[in-house]
């Protein structure tokens, strides 16, 4: 016999469920962590690597999604090249840092290309 809390229980269970797993999808990836995307860094523009490593969670067009807005009007536009240049190579909060797999010279581009 199913009673009220046996219902109320499982119904808990199953928003718990449902939300761990969007949550693990955030952004995509099969771990769940941006840096371990099979992408590779990309040489190219910065465009490319923005779109290769970083719009899962900032968004194609720099809006914001799981990730922070970037770009004009956003949290970052209060932030030195320098500190923007760190948080990109050695991360913050739940965003990975990428100077392992990126290049300083294509993590500087991407400095520049979050601020036109």
């Amino acid at each position: 016999m199913i009673t009220h809390r046996s219902r109320r229980l499982h119904r808990r269970f199953s928003l718990l469920t449902i939300s761990l797993a969007i949550v693990a999808t955030a952004c995509g990836g099969d771990s769940g962590d941006p840096a371990e995307s099979t992408a590779p860094p990309a040489a190219g523009s910065a465009a490319d690597v923005y779109s290769l490593n970083c719009a899962r969670c900032h968004g194609a067009q720099l809006e914001g999604g799981f990730g922070p807005a970037l770009g004009a009007g956003s949290r970052t536009g209060d932030l030195d090249d320098a500190e923007l240049t760190g948080i990109i190579s050695e991360g913050r909060n739940t965003m990975p840092g990428w100077g392992d797999k990126l290049s300083p010279e294509q993590i500087a581009d991407l400095v520049t290309f979050v601020r036109e």
